[in-house]
């Protein structure tokens, strides 16, 4: 019979389907980053146990910590929304970066939307330009490299119309 990849993560004969998620217990109990990250989706998004966003944060961290970066980006995501954990810019950007170090997409184009919204940081803007630049051109994923391509053209939007308030005030006669 042919063995199911879940969530491309680890492959779980069809007739233990059912029992999936006693597999992947197992699995992270064994230290498996992809099965802690299995369960932290379980727990985060209730479909088969009760929703537990403190369960679903300890699994992330573990998976997070065994350089996951689907979990590290969920931790990114719990940390900048207070759910499971206490609400932390900080942690939200530290988790995205980790993450971004290993070129998930997802965190790529949500630290270079958190860096492009400040233009005043010329440093964290140019780089959060870099990242969505970068999603913009991967294949891998239509979805995210329009919703980068779409905030590259509201930035070059953005920063065009400065420029033509700039020179209006500049040679105003």
């Amino acid at each position: 019979k042919r063995e199911l990849s879940y969530f491309g993560i680890i492959d779980i004969k069809p007739q233990k389907l059912p029992e999936s998620h006693e597999y992947a217990y197992k699995k992270a109990l064994e230290n498996h980053p992809g099965a802690q990250f299995i369960l932290s989706l379980v727990y985060n998004l209730g479909d088969e146990a009760e929703k537990d966003y403190r369960e679903s944060a300890k699994w992330a961290k573990k998976a997070a910590n065994n350089n996951f970066p689907p979990a590290q980006y969920l931790l990114a995501q719990m940390y900048e929304n207070g759910k499971g954990v206490i609400k932390s810019t900080q942690l939200h950007e530290a988790w995205l970066k980790r993450s971004v170090k290993a070129e998930y997409p997802d965190a790529m184009l949500s630290l270079g939307k958190l860096y492009t919204k400040n233009p005043e940081n010329k440093i964290k803007f140019n780089e959060g330009m870099s990242f969505l630049r970068q999603v913009a051109k991967q294949k891998s994923d239509i979805s995210i490299a329009k919703k980068a391509q779409s905030i590259l053209m509201q930035n070059n939007v953005n920063r065009m119309e400065n420029l033509l308030v700039k020179y209006k005030h500049k040679y105003k006669r």
